[in-house]
């Protein structure tokens, strides 16, 4: 789950340029030899959940951040279909804490961590 990070208003990226950088991250795991019998593991990119506007928000994520993060998702969604990867859309199972707007609570931390179980376990089933 990556690109949160990148929104910010330091990096000045645009939604391209965050998609890009991680069609990168999967073409390199792509070229790996380290899944089963040697061949590239199977994919799962996980697009973050959307920042959420807080009092106390960290400048960096201020304005056009929140909205990038809001678009991520779907820009993602897209480049997993043209690279055969399989997609978790973490925005729609949780959400970005109240204590800074970004990062997820234990408790989402719990329910993420229970779909991208279930996922693994699909992407298994279809292996047998």
């Amino acid at each position: 789950m990556l690109g949160t990070n990148d929104t910010k208003l330091q990096f000045n990226r645009t939604l391209k340029e965050i998609t890009e950088g991680m069609r990168q991250l999967v073409k390199i795991v792509k070229t790996s030899d380290k899944g089963p019998a040697s061949a590239p593991p199977k994919i799962i990119v996980i697009a973050p959940q959307p920042i959420i506007k807080i009092i106390n928000l960290h400048p960096q994520y201020d304005g056009q951040p929140i909205q990038k993060s809001k678009e991520l998702a779907k820009s993602y969604q897209q480049m997993v279909k043209e690279e055969n990867c399989e997609f978790i859309d973490a925005g729609l199972i949780v959400s970005s804490s109240r204590l800074d707007g970004i990062h997820l609570d234990a408790t989402d931390h719990g329910l993420l961590g229970y779909a991208v179980a279930e996922k693994v376990r699909q992407m298994s089933n279809l292996l047998k």
